[in-house]
């Protein structure tokens, strides 16, 4: 079995353009923290997006509140089942550091781009650069 958190997946994306904007959206399943995400242009064409996607255990009659364990358990079934390890039977979905890089075919606009993140789903609005036309340089 690969240990899926010590390398680097590549989340699924979605790409479209319109006259004015490119619009992507990734899926980044079980991720709600935007600290966990850095989105960053190396120039006006390139894009990198960066990311931690963290594993959840989900509850066990062991993490109970301890007041609720006094009253349902036995002094030594408590320290029995303390010392008992969560074992993994399968583990399909995709968690740990993740990176995906864009290249766009015309220059964008840095500076307005916009990116939320909600119910797992990444959109990021990457303008198009508008050219201002001919800028002459006095001599």
């Amino acid at each position: 079995p690969q240990n899926r958190s010590l390398r680097a997946f590549s989340p699924n994306f979605d790409v479209y353009e319109t006259a004015e904007a490119y619009y992507l959206e990734g899926e980044l399943p079980g991720l709600s923290d935007k600290n966990a995400i850095d989105i960053e242009f190396a120039d006006d064409r390139n894009m990198m997006i960066r990311g931690r996607i963290s594993r959840s255990a989900p509850k066990t009659t062991s993490e109970q509140p301890v007041e609720e364990k006094r009253r349902s358990l036995n002094p030594t079934s408590v320290q029995e089942e303390q010392k008992e390890e969560r074992k993994i039977w399968l583990s399909e979905r995709t968690f740990g550091a993740f990176q995906r890089s864009f290249s766009f075919p015309t220059p964008v606009d840095l500076d307005k781009t916009q990116a939320t993140l909600e119910a797992g789903v990444l959109r990021i609005m990457v303008p198009k650069h508008v050219f201002q036309g001919v800028k002459r340089i006095q001599v």
